[in-house]
């Protein structure tokens, strides 16, 4: 058990269960020369 649910257990709260995933999630599509990408972006670096 994480320090995060102790310290709800503590509390007398409980999260509800997860929910299974509703649909099927991928990156990108591809329709001839076209690619439709969603919720995808792009990563900076820092250093």
């Amino acid at each position: 058990m994480g320090i995060v649910d102790a310290r709800l257990t503590s509390l007398g709260l409980e999260l509800p269960e997860e929910n299974p995933p509703q649909g099927n999630y991928v990156p990108f599509v591809q329709s001839g020369a076209l690619v439709f990408v969603a919720g995808q972006g792009l990563a900076r670096v820092v250093s």
